[in-house]
């Protein structure tokens, strides 16, 4: 009884220090990450550093998600892997579509843009997936 007790408090001290943690990269790297990108949307460039501000949506986005996950159940491992599941038709769809534009030259990026996009929208999208799942299950 007194085991089963620890390791439940074990796993609530774990998932509550990584949300503080998450919630607190996430919030520093969007901060960051507008502050740098502002002349950037400003201007109408396209700037390096917008990986910086999905990667802190992205954390704030696990900070919500980190209760959910860490007690290692069935529950979370229902939710990651059927938001791994969706990711894998959310990144076919958004490479058919980047190659679509690209292609007609209706949008001209060069490599390193492609990639801050699809690594971009891959950092935000598995979270908000597993946002969904949670209310679902």
């Amino acid at each position: 009884m007194r085991r089963i007790d620890y390791e439940k408090n074990l796993v609530l001290n774990t998932s509550r220090n990584s949300r503080i943690a998450y919630l607190f990269s996430g919030i520093v790297c969007t901060v960051i990450g507008i502050y740098i990108n502002i002349p950037a949307i400003t201007s109408n460039y396209f700037s390096e550093s917008y990986i910086l501000l999905a990667i802190g949506i992205g954390q704030i986005m696990l900070a919500y998600v980190a209760p959910h996950i860490f007690p290692n159940d069935e529950r979370s491992e229902k939710i990651v892997g059927r938001a791994m599941y969706i990711n894998y038709f959310v990144l076919f769809i958004m490479l058919f579509v980047l190659y679509s534009l690209i292609s007609s030259d209706i949008w001209i990026l060069s490599g390193v843009q492609l990639l801050i996009i699809i690594f971009s929208v891959m950092v935000i999208s598995i979270p908000a997936t597993m946002i969904i799942y949670t209310k679902k299950y």
